[in-house]
């Protein structure tokens, strides 16, 4: 879950690439940076779908710029290439 490294996250996925087999797979479930505001909305629907409180959605909205560290989604795809994974694949 790479949104809780701070820093050097391809010092992150390196470490993960080498230790891996040649034909193993990585799957990583990873909160992204959001490109618009209507994705902040959308997560804070599904934490109320969810059962969440609008007072707790509104906390967790409010963590994701304090307690993690987002990049978007094209930069961590462009960071497993850079260190040698030969397919890397989204799945929104």
């Amino acid at each position: 879950m790479a949104h809780y490294v701070p820093v050097e996250k391809i010092l992150f996925f390196q470490d993960i690439y080498q230790t891996l087999k040649p034909v193993a797979i990585l799957l990583s479930y990873d909160l992204m940076q959001q490109t618009e505001n209507i994705e902040l909305r959308w997560m804070q629907n599904l934490a109320l779908d969810c059962g969440l409180t609008a007072i707790q959605a509104e906390k967790m909205l409010a963590r994701l710029s304090g307690e993690f560290h987002l990049i978007a989604a094209d930069t961590q795809t462009g960071l497993l290439a850079l260190v040698g994974f030969r397919q890397c694949k989204r799945y929104c």
